[in-house]
């Protein structure tokens, strides 16, 4: 019988690489959500629907905890390695809201109750996450593995989990600033990789051919060929 394959010897693990990548970014966030802009309008509606801004604040902190949440759990004991297109791309609504399912309501609620503590609580909250993250990762052994809620037969890989908290941090940061009404610029590198975890997603749903066309010619793309998410 041959010997399972090991989803690591492909390509090998990013996670050191990547760790100061995302904690540049979560730090950059972290300003933008300690700024006088957003505690102006802690409570008023933000760009995403069913959010206030302190809720799209308060959301940094689940999305970043989550990552020392699963480096805590057990990783189910398979061979499947699941791809972020996998894990994260049903993301990805071509008709009505995240409020649509009981998963985006459970997020929406989850980040009301952290806003509900003020905007001074989630910042000094927001503040230890990022540093929890930084030593999880550190600590972290090279080829580690991660449970994913989303699809239990499977596991991640940790370089591809955070990848995807860079997704979290750089695109809901982009929200946050749209809704207050300021631009924040999230760090090259943090927007480096995430333009190519979007562009690999991309390519996993609907191939090289159309994102090639997405990005060249437009004119014989499907419509929203580059919309990962």
């Amino acid at each position: 019988m041959d010997e399972p394959t090991d989803p690591f010897a492909e390509r090998p693990d990013r996670t050191a690489e990547l760790r100061p990548v995302l904690i540049e970014a979560s730090a950059s966030a972290l300003e933008l959500v300690a700024s006088p802009e957003v505690g102006r309008e802690w409570a008023h509606p933000s760009a995403l629907d069913g959010m206030t801004v302190g809720g799209l604040a308060a959301h940094f902190i689940m999305a970043l905890r989550r990552t020392v949440e699963l480096l805590e759990a057990d990783a189910p004991d398979t061979d499947r390695i699941a791809t972020p297109f996998e894990f994260f791309g049903d993301n990805r609504r071509e008709v009505g809201s995240a409020l649509d399912d009981e998963r985006g309501r459970w997020i929406v609620a989850a980040s009301e109750d952290g806003a509900a503590e003020g905007q001074g609580e989630v910042v000094d909250e927001l503040t230890s996450v990022i540093a929890q993250v930084d030593a999880a990762l550190a600590e972290a052994a090279p080829g580690t593995t991660l449970a994913t809620a989303r699809i239990p037969d499977a596991r991640a890989r940790l370089d591809d989990f955070v990848r995807t908290r860079l997704v979290e941090v750089v695109l809901h940061g982009d929200d946050l600033a749209a809704s207050v009404g300021v631009v924040w610029h999230p760090p090259r590198r943090a927007a480096d990789e995430v333009i190519g975890v979007l562009v690999e997603m991309a390519r996993e749903r609907v191939g090289d051919l159309e994102v090639l066309r997405g990005l060249a010619r437009e004119e014989r793309a499907v419509p929203g060929v580059l919309r990962a998410l």
